[in-house]
């Protein structure tokens, strides 16, 4: 069964670098390899984490990132748009799902997007963000994901990735009506720990 948690001990933190070095770095080559075995960068301190989990082995994560000194990642693909209070928004990146489990990237997309969304609502966020390659795009899009802003397609993080923009208000018809309870019911002791 799966389960979808914040990251709490340095521990989880570890295996969350070590998924995304997998990815990101063995598998897609989107970033350089080293000798630790790990991907992370500055964004990360100012980051809330979260993975998925199948039993007890961390099979995929993703970030929260809140406005900080170096803006969002966003940033480097297109410019905010002026009406954003950056205060009130975060940006969803890093996106990860181990090669064994990707038969569910689906239900564990849903999953570790709604563990966020839950976070981001306590912290009265108004919107978010993601640069995601378009593979990612279009299963958003699939799933009914409405975005306010989708920019052209730019090169990021190794990939040809959309920026897109997505109110909470909009993302919280897609992350919690009948079909989304639908896709994780099967799959799933709990959608979120505390």
């Amino acid at each position: 069964m799966y389960q979808f948690r914040l990251v709490r001990t340095i521990s989880q933190r570890k295996d969350v670098f070590a998924i995304r070095y997998q990815v990101y770095a063995e598998e897609k080559g989107w970033v350089e390899t080293n000798d630790s075995g790990l991907e992370y960068d500055n964004w990360d301190h100012f980051s809330t984490l979260f993975v998925a989990c199948n039993g007890e082995k961390t099979v995929g994560t993703v970030r929260m990132i809140e406005n900080s000194p170096l803006g969002f990642p966003f940033e480097s693909s297109v410019p905010l748009p002026s009406d954003i209070n950056p205060s009130e928004f975060y940006e969803v990146s890093r996106l990860a799902v181990i090669e064994t489990e990707r038969g569910q990237r689906s239900m564990i997309l849903v999953g570790l997007v709604r563990a966020v969304w839950r976070v981001a609502d306590r912290l009265n966020k108004k919107e978010w963000c993601a640069v995601v390659d378009q593979p990612v795009s279009r299963l958003l899009k699939l799933l009914g994901f409405k975005f306010r802003f989708e920019g052209k397609p730019v090169f990021h993080l190794g990939s040809l990735s959309v920026p897109l923009i997505c109110t909470m208000e909009a993302s919280r018809a897609i992350l919690f009506n009948k079909n989304a309870d639908k896709l994780l019911a099967n799959h799933m002791e709990e959608a979120y720990e505390n």
